[in-house]
């Protein structure tokens, strides 16, 4: 009787869907790991020292730290990023402008802008500016450095008066887009 060879195991090969199972929980969990590492504060940081003085010399830090929560001010405050440059004008202050029978033009040295959106991507910004073109409306790209960072704003302007500014607000508005009408000085 003769003897026929025997290969390995005789189980069949797992089906693609446990490799892709695999393959997807290894990623999420090398995402998982990569988020938490870069979220946690350094183990060897710099350590507080309690005898610091303030810039003034007044108080020590320590106290200052203590003192009333509306002393304090918040960490990050964005009109300390740009200080006075911007200034975003509220929905009913435009609408009280164009209720006057003729708005006044903005002040010397001042601009009327329409802010759409802002990218940390120069191509999104260029793609929105793009989407804008083809509804009939002409935009900028203004790349503007803050805290490092660059950010690509899609801006449209300067307006003649805040009725000019208001109307094209309103055409972005029903095509649900969110626009910001800001006053620039220049």
């Amino acid at each position: 009787m003769a003897r026929q060879a025997v290969r390995g195991s005789q189980r069949p090969p797992l089906p693609f869907w446990v490799w892709l199972l695999a393959g997807f929980a290894a990623g999420v969990g090398l995402t998982m790991f990569f988020i938490l590492k870069d979220g946690m504060p350094p183990a060897n940081g710099p350590t507080p020292n309690p005898n610091a003085q303030s810039a003034d010399g007044d108080k020590p830090l320590v106290e200052l730290a203590a003192g009333d929560a509306a002393t304090r001010k918040p960490k990050y405050d964005f009109y300390s990023v740009l200080p006075e440059m911007e200034v975003v004008i509220p929905d009913a202050e435009l609408k009280e402008q164009n209720q006057q029978a003729a708005p006044a033009p903005p002040a010397v040295g001042e601009r009327l802008m329409l802010q759409v959106s802002s990218f940390s991507n120069a191509g999104d910004a260029e793609a929105l500016k793009a989407r804008l073109a083809l509804t009939g409306v002409q935009a900028n790209v203004v790349p503007v450095t803050i805290d490092g960072r660059t950010w690509h704003r899609v801006r449209l302007g300067p307006f003649a008066d805040s009725r000019a500014l208001e109307s094209a607000k309103r055409e972005l508005e029903a095509q649900k887009y969110q626009p910001i009408a800001l006053r620039e000085k220049q």
